[in-house]
């Protein structure tokens, strides 16, 4: 009830498929100095986040190529260059702690 009040829905709009995760899947470096590190992998039917916060960070499907860090306000825009291959994973959100963590991150 709380959700509909909000508009919020526990699923994404649009069907995350197994191939839009695997997709994501892979290591990628800060587009700016290359000093940062992540990769993501894909464990039990979804997407978990490692190098960035926490050291497993599942990621909650939004729609196809977004997501939302579960229990961080930062969403990632996985983004190809038109070829269907994944060249660029994009952070998006508010400083935290000791920095921003946002960026593009290329794959590595």
């Amino acid at each position: 009830m709380i959700l509909e009040r909000l508009e919020l829905s526990l699923v994404p709009d649009e069907p995350v498929t197994e191939r839009d995760l695997r997709r994501c899947v892979g290591t990628y470096r800060d587009g700016n100095e290359g000093t940062r590190e992540c990769s993501v992998e894909l464990r039990h039917g979804g997407l978990v986040l490692h190098g960035v916060l926490w050291p497993h960070n599942r990621l909650l499907p939004k729609a196809p190529g977004v997501f939302e860090a579960e229990s961080w306000p930062l969403e990632l825009y996985f983004e190809d260059d038109g070829d269907g291959i994944v060249a660029r994973m994009r952070a998006v959100g508010p400083a935290l702690g000791r920095g921003r963590i946002d960026g593009v991150f290329g794959r590595a």
